[in-house]
């Protein structure tokens, strides 16, 4: 699948402190890498980034 800009999403994953797994959309790997530190800040653990072919991203 791919946004209106052209680029592949990126998926955030992570497990929050209820130990709730989530997930958000990212429409670019800078988008992506800023929404993993906000949810690191806020108790998220377990935080992964990957595009739509399973490649994880280093946070």
């Amino acid at each position: 699948m791919e946004n209106d800009t052209g680029d592949s999403l990126i998926m955030v994953t992570w497990t929050g402190m209820d130990h709730v797994q989530y997930e958000d959309e990212c429409t670019s790997l800078e988008n992506a890498r800023s929404r993993a530190v906000t949810v690191s800040e806020h108790g998220g653990h377990s935080i992964s980034i990957t595009d739509e072919d399973g490649v994880e991203y280093p946070l």
